[in-house]
Formats: C-alpha cells, structure tokens, sequence
C-alpha cells in the first residue's frame, strides 16, 4: 500500500474520475502529499469536480511511471481541515507559481481518500514480464487478481500452454498465480470442461 502511495505521489499528475448523470468525468489532478492513511489533493470549490466529489465521495485514481509500474485505487473521498493547506503549498512550491495571489477566502478544498482499496500493476519485466499486487486500507476489502480454476478442472494443462505470463502452475487442480495473472482470459477460452472463473475484479 505504502508503495503504491509513494508512486502516486512520484508521479504526481495522475488521473482522478468522478461520475456525473452516470457519466464519467475524469481530469488530471497532482497528488499533494499521502500518509500511512491515504492520499491528499485539492480543488477549487467552484469547480464541477469539487461538486461532484461532494455529492459522490468516490473516486477512482490511475497513474503509471516512467517504468511501466501502475497504480489504481478506487475508494472514498472525504473534504478534510482547510488548515491543511498551508502544509501542501509548502510541500509542493509550484502551487504559489500558479496561485501568487491567493487569499484565505476557502476557495481551495482538500480532499483525503483514506478508505479504498486498489493495486499496483508492474510491467517494468524487473521481477517478472509482469506482476500484480492489490491492497485494501482503511475498511474495504479487495478481490484476489487473476482468472481461478475451479474443482472442475482435469489437469490436461491446456491453459498452461496458452498462457503467456507463466501464471500456471500444476497441481490438483493446476493453480494460476494472481499475482503473475494478466487476466488475458487465454486460458478460460482454452479450457474443454469451462473449469475456469473469469477474474472478479478489485
């Protein structure tokens, strides 16, 4: 969980969607700081965005570094102490470059997401062609990653052979690794007797 804050905050200007009359709306906003808790940003309160994570209190956050490791959380958004900004204008100077005349008249919120859950998607091929680890913090809970073999399953090792990530290990009945599973389905399509359950999501 650390990780993927620290990534978020590495990468700063991340994607963060909302939804308005079922639509989503999605911008991008510089993560300001992040905790053991959770991760902090602002917006101006006249902005929709502001409205709609009022309204919502959901968000959904993406964002991929320079090496092909991504992070996704979904989770509750609540607006925090106004005070807390001083502290984010001084960790992150730009914002006094972009707003010199600010005052203290609250026209900027900030916004904590502290109850979610997510995962951190490696492509970088540093530890394996990929790898994939998802966390909950706060109250939620997340779904393990990847396609699962059922009981059903009669050890033909069709699905290995078809899957390109090495995922696939055999046993009784053969085991896909989450964490190595791209969710490509290749193997659900491969297996003769439907032994294999599509991934649940986050």
């Amino acid at each position: 969980m650390k990780k993927a804050f620290e990534i978020l905050r590495d990468v700063k200007s991340v994607v963060i969607s909302t939804v308005k009359d079922g639509i989503p709306q999605s911008r991008i906003i510089d993560i300001m700081d992040y905790d053991d808790g959770g991760i902090y940003f602002l917006t101006g309160k006249t902005k929709p965005f502001y409205r709609q994570l009022k309204r919502e209190k959901k968000v959904a956050v993406t964002g991929m570094n320079k090496e092909y490791v991504q992070v996704r959380l979904v989770g509750d958004v609540h607006e925090i102490d106004i005070r807390l900004i001083e502290k984010l204008f001084d960790k992150n100077p730009e914002l006094e470059k972009l707003f010199p005349t600010r005052n203290e008249n609250d026209s900027f919120s900030v916004f904590y997401l502290s109850n979610g859950k997510g995962e951190v998607f490696d492509l970088s091929g540093k530890e394996n062609k990929m790898n994939r680890v998802r966390f909950a913090f706060g109250k939620d809970t997340v779904n393990e990653a990847g396609c699962i073999i059922t009981e059903s399953c009669i050890e033909c090792g069709k699905c290995k052979k078809v899957c390109p990530f090495y995922a696939i290990s055999e046993g009784t009945p053969f085991v896909i690794n989450p964490k190595l599973c791209d969710e490509c389905g290749n193997c659900y399509y491969a297996c003769p007797v439907s032994a294999i359950d599509l991934p649940k999501g986050i």
